[in-house]
């Protein structure tokens, strides 16, 4: 049997196997069955695309083999991305659950305003440039981004995740590696460059009186809910959604690959000093990296969102939820 026909029969097998699944255990619905085969199909586009990238336009002083761990962190990176084509819709779409993510600062240029977008600001921040929500903030933040290519420099910045329409509840305020506040920030420090995690007002209340530094609560008696008049603990408090608006901030430091040879290094051959030689590299990737926040903090939720209100099925785990928000009435 020939290699190519191995292949084949795999594929196929790997296929079946998946509908089945879908449709006698998990009972999934078509379309989120179409969303699975897409997954797939992304995948492999992307593994096709590094693999060229890898053979047409590897440096020539490296070989194949050495490349091959930057061609799995880039494979990585692609599974994070698909992924979320998955998690949110399966758990979130169908109990109304929405995710947004923006750039809040571009190196020294910052947003001053105080106005978070909505869903229905989506299509503004995605066409924006560096996916800002503010006019004149992104302005200064394109003119930083010249600024620093024209040096051959690097630029880091600070991304905004929103999620509008979470239950209440989520994560733990009993087992410490189940609170959401610390599973939130392990995902957003394991996405590369990132250095910085901000709940909420996280590192400004810090410098304020404890009057100040806290959530007040109000009672709506037309919808018989809690509210939370600020967000300066982030949507959370004792490791749990509160129900109102999370907010997330994620800092990433600017790329160590530059344009031009500037940063002091060492010769690991001649243990000499030397510079870093130039690479070709973007300016930034902090509107990306927003995406990649974004999808991590919906990964995570997806996950104590199961875990919470469990099922067979999607329409086992809508029922066990709307079914525990009408029990908080």
């Amino acid at each position: 049997m020939t290699y190519e026909k191995i292949i084949h029969n795999t594929l196929y097998s790997c296929f079946v196997k998946i509908n089945l699944l879908m449709l006698i255990k998990w009972r999934v619905p078509k379309t989120i069955q179409w969303i699975v085969k897409l997954f797939f199909i992304y995948l492999f586009i992307f593994t096709v695309f590094r693999i060229a990238t890898v053979f047409f336009f590897k440096p020539k002083n490296l070989s194949v083999i050495e490349l091959l761990p930057s061609f799995w962190l880039g494979l990585k990176y692609d599974l994070r991305w698909i992924a979320f084509i998955l998690s949110p819709i399966i758990f979130f779409s169908t109990i109304n659950v929405d995710f947004l993510s923006y750039v809040t600062q571009m190196g020294s240029a910052k947003s001053l305003s105080s106005t978070r977008p909505t869903i229905a600001d989506l299509k503004k921040v995605d066409e924006s440039q560096v996916r800002c929500f503010n006019s004149d903030a992104e302005a200064a933040m394109i003119a930083e981004i010249e600024a620093a290519a024209k040096d051959g420099d690097s630029l880091g910045g600070i991304v905004e995740v929103l999620a509008y329409g979470l239950p209440v509840g989520l994560g733990s305020y009993v087992h410490w590696d189940r609170k959401l506040d610390g599973l939130l920030a392990q995902a957003l420090m394991s996405i590369q460059a990132v250095k910085g995690v901000e709940i909420g007002d996280g590192f400004e209340v810090a410098g304020r009186r404890g009057s100040q530094a806290h959530d007040a609560i109000t009672f709506d008696s037309v919808t018989g809910d809690y509210r939370r008049e600020t967000t300066l603990a982030g949507g959370t408090e004792g490791g749990m959604t509160t129900g109102e608006l999370l907010v997330v901030r994620a800092a990433m430091k600017p790329l160590a690959t530059l344009n031009k040879p500037t940063l002091k290094t060492v010769d690991t051959v001649t243990k000499e000093e030397t510079k870093s030689f130039k690479e070709r590299t973007d300016v930034t990737a902090v509107p990306a990296m927003g995406v990649v926040a974004e999808t991590m903090v919906a990964l995570v939720l997806a996950d104590e969102a199961q875990r919470k209100f469990g099922g067979d099925s999607v329409e086992e785990f809508v029922r066990n939820a709307r079914s525990f928000a009408a029990s908080l009435k």
